[in-house]
C-alpha cells in the first residue's frame, strides 16, 4: 500500500483519488465504492405473468371457433412447402417486428406438427380397426366352415 501526497491508493479495486476529487486509473478501475444492486427476476419468469389454465382453454376454444387469418393461412401454407424463409417475411410484414414474426412463424409449425401427429395418430388406428374386422371376418368364416 502506498500513500501519495495528492492522493490515496485503494486495495480493493485499485482506486487513486486525487486531492481534487477525480478518479485515475483504467476506465474499468475508476470511480467510487458501491454496494452491488441485487438482480431482480425478469417479468417474464415471475409466475403472475404466466397465462392461467383458464385462459388458454378460452383462448384455445376461439381458435378453433374463429379458425385462422388468411395471411396465417398463407404462412402455413408456405411451411408445408418449407419455405420457412418466406414464411417468415409474410409474418414479419403483416405482424410488423421481426421477433413477433419469428413467434408466430414457431406458433404456426408447431399446429401444423400436431396436425401431423394426430394425422399419423388417426391413420394407425384405421389400419389397426380394419386388421382386427379383417381378422374377426377370417375367424367367422373358419367357424362357419367348421361348422358345415
Amino acid at each position: 500500500v502506498s500513500t501519495q501526497s495528492t492522493g490515496i491508493l485503494c486495495l480493493c479495486r485499485t482506486l487513486v483519488m486525487t486531492s481534487h476529487g477525480i478518479a485515475i486509473g483504467l476506465k474499468s478501475k475508476r470511480g467510487h465504492r458501491i454496494t452491488p444492486v441485487p438482480k431482480r427476476n425478469k417479468a417474464s419468469n415471475r409466475k403472475a405473468n404466466r397465462r392461467s389454465t383458464s385462459s388458454k382453454l378460452v383462448s384455445e376454444v376461439i381458435r378453433e371457433v374463429t379458425g385462422y387469418a388468411p395471411y396465417e393461412k398463407r404462412v402455413m401454407e408456405l411451411l408445408k412447402n418449407n419455405l420457412d424463409k418466406r414464411a417468415l417475411r409474410v409474418a414479419k410484414r403483416r405482424l410488423g417486428s421481426h421477433q413477433r414474426g419469428k413467434r408466430k412463424r414457431e406458433e404456426l409449425a408447431g399446429v401444423l406438427r400436431q396436425e401431423a401427429v394426430n394425422k399419423a395418430r388417426f391413420e394407425a388406428e384405421r389400419i389397426k380397426a380394419q386388421k382386427e374386422k379383417e381378422a374377426k371376418e377370417i375367424k367367422e368364416t373358419k367357424e362357419t366352415k367348421e361348422s358345415k
